[in-house]
């Protein structure tokens, strides 16, 4: 009898283990399953999102005159000038633009004597017509409706494929300058002259200010420079227009500059005010 009950205490024993084990597994099973679920979700979500990037444009940064000039500049020792009106009149007489240019640069190197012109035109069907006029020179490239030829061979090297090429660029609408500044200055040369030229950047102008600092303190700064240049067969004609932040700068570098104006032929210097301006033209005694 104690046998008896022996084998059935270790078969009762054995069941209820069974049972446990059996209930263990039935409890991990859904565990597995929201488990892969959840992964086959997230795969799902990340395609999704995978897809959706893909999708979307990545925008890009619009590509500007100052970024193609900063660029040139890492590969020579350009100084960069926006030209004149003038200049702007002289491409408008060459190509045939549904618009007038907007406004041009002019880079150069005084050592290599490399040169580069960058037009800023009003649509891209311009800057081709722009293309098809100074195709002959020996570099040329364009970057939407900016244009560029000249003599340096950077201008081929030049990739700009992370930037958007701008479409137009827009004139601002200009009212006629007051004819004591140094806009209208330079509007009665040119109206009266061929001269054109460009205005110094900061960079030039601030080189130029360490120059005059080796001759005598300068109290402020120089506000603008301007050079105009016109070769009329036999000499090249020039005009320099500073204008200082002192008076007292523009006397000082009058006396200078007249100094310089006696010892070149046709040479003439002028000051009213604050801008001193200076050259070989005729132009300079006319206004003055």
């Amino acid at each position: 009898m104690r046998r008896l009950l022996t084998v059935i205490l270790c078969f009762l024993l054995i069941s209820l283990a069974s049972c446990t084990a059996k209930n263990e597994g039935n409890t991990k099973q859904p565990e597995r399953k929201t488990e892969a679920v959840r992964v086959e979700e997230t795969t799902k979500t990340q395609k999704i999102t995978e897809d959706e990037q893909e999708s979307e444009p990545v925008e890009k940064e619009l590509l500007t005159p100052e970024i193609l000039m900063e660029e040139l500049c890492t590969y020579s020792d350009f100084a960069c000038m926006l030209q004149t009106p003038g200049c702007n009149e002289l491409y408008n007489s060459q190509i045939t633009l549904t618009e007038p240019v907007v406004k041009s640069y002019r880079l150069s190197n005084n050592y290599t004597g490399e040169y580069i012109q960058l037009l800023c035109l009003a649509c891209e069907e311009d800057a081709k017509t722009a293309s098809e006029t100074y195709n002959g020179f020996d570099y040329t490239n364009r970057f939407g409706a900016m244009y560029l030829f000249g003599s340096s061979s950077y201008i081929d090297i030049l990739s700009f494929l992370d930037y958007e090429y701008p479409a137009s660029f827009e004139s601002q609408p200009s009212e006629e300058p007051a004819a004591d500044s140094v806009a209208g200055i330079v509007k009665a040369i040119e109206d009266a002259t061929e001269l054109c030229g460009g205005y110094y950047s900061e960079q030039l102008i601030e080189s130029t200010k360490d120059n005059i600092n080796n001759k005598f303190t300068l109290e402020g700064d120089i506000l603008n420079l301007v050079h105009l240049t016109y070769h009329d067969g036999t000499v090249l004609r020039f005009v320099y227009i500073y204008e200082f932040e002192s008076e007292n700068d523009a006397a000082l570098y009058e006396a200078d500059r007249t100094a310089f104006s006696q010892s070149i032929e046709d040479g003439v210097c002028v000051r009213s005010g604050n801008k001193v301006i200076f050259g070989n033209h005729s132009i300079i005694s006319e206004i003055f």
